[in-house]
C-alpha cells in the first residue's frame, strides 16, 4: 500500500472516524490528531510507513508531527472535499499573520514543499515539470531519493580510456543524469566532504529552460532550487561555502530562500560581477530602463568556521598618495618628495608629472618596484603612545604591531604605509594590487566561446571567474562540486588548479562538450587560465565519467517491437508502471487513454515512447542484483566501489 492507502486503512479500523455513508470524517480525524488521541498515535506509530513519515525520534521518545499529519488528511489528494494549500499566488507572509505585525518575513510560494524533477535533457525541449509534495508524494519521492546504479563508467587519462574500473577516493567525477537523483546518490559517499559548491543554474528567463511553465514559473524555479540546495547543504563540510550565480530576475527571491536553507547568519555577501557591457542591442531601450551589465553571486557559508584566501587584482592607476620616499642620511631617516627624488636621480625629467597614468610608464614602474620598501604614504591613525615615542625620536623609524598582529612603522609621529604592502602576486606575477571586494569588474566575459577547445556560444563562464572563486575558497586537494556543470568550466579550472571535483549534467551535450573539454585539458589545453604564470598548464591528470542507469529502455524496446495485437497490453503496463506514473498527472493519462484507440499504430508507439522519454527514471542501487534490470558485472563492480568504498579522503 502507498501512503494514502495506509492512512485510510488505519483510520477505517476505528469506527469513530467513519460516517454513516462510509466516508472518513475529516473533522473527527483532525480533532483526534490535535488531541493526540491514544488510538491514533499508537496505530500510526506501529505502522512502518506512517511512522517513518510522521514521527521523529528524540532519544528514546517518538514525537508525532501533528501539523504534517493534519496537512495530509486535509489535502484534496486524500479527501475529495478538502482543499489544497497551494492555491495562493506568490506572496510574503509570516505564519499567516499580517506583515505589519511581525518583523520576520518568510517567502511563501506555491509548491514550496514540493520536489521538481528537472527532466529536460535537450536545450529545445519545453515541457511542464510535474511536482510532488514532500508529504503527498512520499512513495514517489523515496524512490527519487534512493541511490542509483552507476553505469558505463570510464576513466580518462593521458594514455587513453580505461573501462571496467572501480572508483578511487582521489578520482574526479563527471555524472550524467538528473541532478536531483545524482545529488541524492552522492550523499552516500560524499556527505560533509565538499569544500566548495559553485553553480550557475538556469536563470528563469525567457531564454532558458523554465520559460514553458507560464503560470507558476517562479514557484517552479524556486521549488527546483530548494530541492537541490537542501541536499547541497548536506554535502558541504562544516567549513564549506557555496557560490550561486544568478541574475536580476530571481536574485532577491533566491536570497530569501537561501537564508532559510543556510541560515541568514551564514550569508557572506552578494558579489556583483560585470558580465557584459552597455553596447549594441543592449542600449536600444536606454531611455526606458537601466541597462543590465552584471550578474550577482550569492555566497553562503555552511557554518561560522570558514577561512578565505584573500584575492587581489592589479591596479590600473597609480595611487598618487604614495608621494614620499625615505632617505637615510647622517642624522637618521628623512623624507623626500618622490617626484623630486626621481628627478634628482635622473629617472624622470623635470617637467614630468606623476599622476594616475604613471603606472603605465615602464621606467617609473621599474623604479617604484625597486624602491617599494622606501616609497610610502602617511596614515593619520596611530596609537597615542607610539605617536609620542615617534615624535620624541625624530628621524628614527619606530616599529610596532597593530591589533591584528600586523607590523606597522612610524616616523616623526606619523604612521607609514609602504608601497611594498600593496605589491602582491596576481596570476603568478608581482603587480601593484588592490584587494578584491564584492564588485568584480576586471574579468573579461567576452571571447569565452571557444575556451577549452569546445564551442558553447551561450552561457559559458570565463575560466578566470572560476579561478578566482576556487582560489578564494579552497586549497589544493579540496573537493569542489558543480551540479549544473554545463560546458565544464568549473571542472576544467579545478583540474588545472589541482582541486578534486564532481560535476553533474543531464543534458545530452555532456559527451560532446563537458567530457570533450576535460579530455582537452588532460591533453594540455592552452586556452583560458592555462598560460598564466601560476598555472602553466602542461596537461595530465584523470577523471571518471559515469551515468545514472536508466530504467526505461526495456519498455521502449517493447513498444518498438509491438503490433496491433500487443500494443494495448503494453499501454496498460506503461500506465501502471511505477517508472512512469510518478511523473504523469492522472488527467493526462485519461486523455491519452481516451484518444489511444483512434491512433495509428505508429502514433500509438510515438505517444507511449514520448511518455517514457520525457520522464527518465533510474535503477535503484538496492535493485542492482535484480535480474529484471540486467545490470552488467562491470556496472555492479563500479557501483559497489562507489557506495561501499571508503570515501574517506579529506
Amino acid at each position: 500500500m502507498n501512503l494514502h492507502e495506509t492512512i485510510e486503512h488505519i483510520l477505517r479500523s476505528n469506527p469513530a472516524y467513519i460516517g454513516e455513508n462510509g466516508e472518513i470524517l475529516k473533522t473527527k480525524v483532525i480533532e483526534a490528531v490535535s488531541n493526540l488521541d491514544s488510538f491514533l498515535v499508537k496505530a500510526f506509530r506501529d505502522n512502518e510507513i506512517t511512522c517513518k513519515v510522521f514521527f521523529s525520534q528524540i532519544e528514546d521518545t517518538w514525537v508525532l508531527n501533528q501539523e504534517k499529519l493534519k496537512w495530509v488528511v486535509n489535502s484534496k489528494e486524500f479527501l475529495e472535499d478538502s482543499y489544497t494549500a497551494y492555491t495562493s499566488e506568490i506572496g510574503l507572509t509570516t505564519g499567516g499573520r499580517f506583515l505589519s505585525a511581525s518583523t520576520d518575513v518568510v517567502l511563501d510560494f506555491p509548491y514550496k514543499d514540493a520536489i521538481v524533477v528537472g527532466g529536460q535533457d535537450k536545450d529545445d525541449q519545453k515541457r511542464q515539470e510535474i511536482m510532488y509534495h514532500e508529504i503527498l508524494g512520499y512513495d514517489q519521492i523515496t524512490n527519487l531519493k534512493a541511490p542509483k546504479v552507476l553505469a558505463n563508467a570510464k576513466r580518462y587519462t593521458s594514455e587513453g580510456t580505461e573501462d571496467d574500473i572501480i572508483l578511487d577516493d582521489n578520482d574526479n567525477l563527471i555524472i550524467k543524469g538528473n541532478n536531483y537523483a545524482a545529488l541524492n546518490s552522492l550523499l552516500e559517499r560524499y556527505k560533509e566532504k565538499v569544500k566548495l559548491i559553485y553553480i550557475d543554474p538556469p536563470f528563469n528567463t525567457l531564454n532558458d529552460s523554465f520559460q514553458y511553465n507560464d503560470r507558476f514559473n517562479r514557484a517552479t524555479w524556486l521549488t527546483f532550487m530548494q530541492n537541490r540546495l537542501k541536499i547541497a547543504k548536506k554535502l558541504l563540510k562544516s567549513s564549506g561555502i557555496i557560490f550561486v550565480q544568478i541574475d536580476k530576475n530571481e536574485e532577491h527571491y533566491l536570497k530569501v530562500l537561501m537564508d532559510k536553507i543556510f541560515g541568514e547568519e551564514n550569508f557572506v555577501n552578494s558579489i556583483a560581477v560585470q558580465s557584459s557591457t552597455a553596447s549594441g542591442n543592449k542600449t536600444a531601450h536606454k531611455d526606458k530602463t537601466i541597462i543590465k551589465t552584471k550578474d550577482s553571486i550569492l555566497v553562503y557559508k555552511n557554518s561560522t568556521n570558514i577561512i578565505l584566501n584573500p584575492q587581489y587584482m592589479a591596479q590600473d592607476k597609480w595611487d598618487t598618495h604614495f608621494n614620499s620616499i625615505l632617505h637615510k642620511g647622517d642624522n637618521g631617516y628623512e623624507t623626500l618628495s618622490l617626484r623630486d627624488y626621481m628627478i634628482q636621480e635622473g629617472i624622470i625629467p623635470e617637467d614630468y608629472k606623476i599622476d594616475e597614468n604613471s603606472i603605465n610608464d615602464e621606467f617609473f614602474l621599474n623604479f617604484v618596484f625597486e624602491n617599494r620598501k622606501k616609497i610610502y604614504t602617511t596614515k593619520s591613525s596611530i596609537p597615542k603612545v607610539i605617536k609620542e615615542e615617534s615624535i620624541s625620536k625624530q628621524g628614527e623609524i619606530i616599529s610596532y604591531f597593530d591589533n591584528n598582529n600586523e607590523p606597522q612603522f612610524a616616523l616623526n609621529g606619523r604612521r607609514l604605509g609602504f608601497l611594498n604592502n600593496n605589491i602582491k602576486y596576481v596570476d603568478g606575477e608581482e603587480v601593484i594590487a588592490k584587494l578584491v571586494t564584492d564588485i568584480w569588474v576586471d574579468i573579461n566575459f567576452n571571447n569565452t566561446q571557444n575556451e577549452g577547445g569546445i564551442s558553447f556560444p551561450a552561457g559559458k563562464k570565463p575560466e578566470q571567474l572560476l579561478k578566482r572563486i576556487i582560489e578564494l575558497s579552497t586549497n589544493r586537494g579540496d573537493l569542489v562540486l558543480d551540479f549544473f556543470v554545463g560546458s565544464g568550466t568549473t571542472a576544467s579550472v579545478c583540474h588545472k588548479l589541482n582541486r578534486r571535483y564532481i560535476g553533474i549534467e543531464q543534458m545530452n551535450y555532456i559527451n560532446n562538450l563537458t567530457v570533450q573539454r576535460l579530455k582537452n585539458v588532460i591533453s594540455g589545453d592552452k586556452s583560458g587560465i592555462s598560460t598564466l604564470v601560476d598555472v602553466n598548464w602542461q596537461g595530465g591528470g584523470t577523471f571518471v565519467y559515469c551515468e545514472l542507469l536508466e530504467d526505461s529502455q526495456r519498455l521502449i524496446d517493447m513498444i518498438i517491437s509491438a503490433n496491433e495485437d500487443t500494443i494495448q497490453g503494453i499501454k496498460e503496463t506503461i500506465y501502471h508502471s511505477e517508472q512512469i506514473v510518478p511523473y504523469i498527472l492522472t488527467s493526462d493519462l485519461k486523455k491519452a487513454d481516451k484518444a489511444f484507440s483512434e491512433l495509428t499504430l505508429e502514433d500509438k508507439k510515438e505517444v507511449l515512447i514520448g511518455l517514457i522519454d520525457k520522464n527518465k527514471l533510474y535503477v535503484n542501487y538496492s535493485s542492482i542484483d535484480d535480474d529484471e534490470y540486467e545490470v552488467s558485472e562491470e556496472d555492479k563492480a563500479f557501483s559497489k566501489s562507489f557506495y561501499e568504498g571508503s570515501g574517506s579522503h579529506e
